[in-house]
């Protein structure tokens, strides 16, 4: 029996929120400079653009925060500074 691969979208419907995930990113002048891709409950999924990044201050925390669109889904991508990736879903296509 083979299994369909579920579609990013599916994956973060059936996830809980603040559920980490692994991001690869470029890392050129500074570390982690850029999101390429995520790995989520074992499938890999390739960032096809990053549509606005910023640095927001939470509290005591600065946040690096990434609007990305991956399988034409607007993802943010966020993480504490050297803490866990999370992502959740802004808007699809």
């Amino acid at each position: 029996m083979v299994s369909a691969k579920l579609s990013l979208g599916q994956i973060l419907r059936l996830r809980q929120v603040d559920d980490p995930v692994e991001v690869i990113c470029y890392s050129g002048y500074r570390a982690d400079e850029s999101p390429r891709e995520i790995l989520i409950e074992g499938e890999r999924f390739r960032v096809e653009e990053v549509i606005e990044r910023k640095r927001e201050r939470r509290g005591r925390r600065i946040y690096d925060v990434f609007f990305c669109r991956i399988e034409g889904l607007i993802v943010c991508l966020e993480r504490p500074g050297g803490g866990s990736w999370k992502i959740k879903i802004k808007e699809s296509r």
